[in-house]
């Protein structure tokens, strides 16, 4: 969060007794503050965007069609991690475990960073982002595939859904 310092500009007109002069004083004014120390913080900006993903039931396979965004504000924290809960859910019930792959072809994450940040890394099973420091918004862009690990028959018309990890690391 930035905090923006408005300045007040004061101008005063002053009235001599004497009708045939008039004297005029500009200055100025100003507040003055410091945010002092502040905690690390790592929030939502705004609400995530949940991706859209599709089944091919011959790979027991799903792949992203729009992926999840997630918007974060972060200060004092060094690296963000993305990983997944590896678990296909229907409501809240665990339907199979899964691997998950961030890198699959066509389908691969993206991370946008402040200027100044360092690197990122998309992993398989990880999304790995280093903030050397600089304070800002990141953006994370959540694609790839989840397969079953285990021969799970799902049921037709159904939703379901992957979960992802998001950790903020000083």
């Amino acid at each position: 969060m930035k905090i923006l310092l408005n300045t007040l500009l004061i101008a005063g007109l002053l009235g001599a007794a004497s009708t045939a002069m008039a004297n005029t004083v500009a200055g100025h004014a100003k507040w003055n503050g410091n945010t002092g120390n502040m905690q690390d913080l790592c929030k939502f900006n705004g609400i995530p965007t949940a991706g859209v993903m599709s089944f091919d039931e011959a790979t027991k396979t799903w792949k992203t069609t729009s992926a999840a965004v997630v918007i974060l504000q972060t200060r004092g924290n060094n690296n963000l991690k993305v990983e997944p809960v590896k678990f296909l859910y229907q409501g809240t019930t665990q339907v199979t475990a899964i691997t998950v792959d961030y890198k699959a072809t066509g389908a691969t994450s993206t991370v946008t960073m402040p200027t100044g940040a360092g690197a990122v890394n998309v992993n398989t099973d990880t999304i790995d982002a280093s903030m050397n420091n600089v304070d800002g918004e990141v953006t994370f862009n959540i694609a790839g595939t989840a397969k079953h690990t285990t021969d799970v028959m799902l049921s037709e018309n159904e939703d379901y859904h992957v979960k992802h990890k998001i950790t903020c690391i000083q």
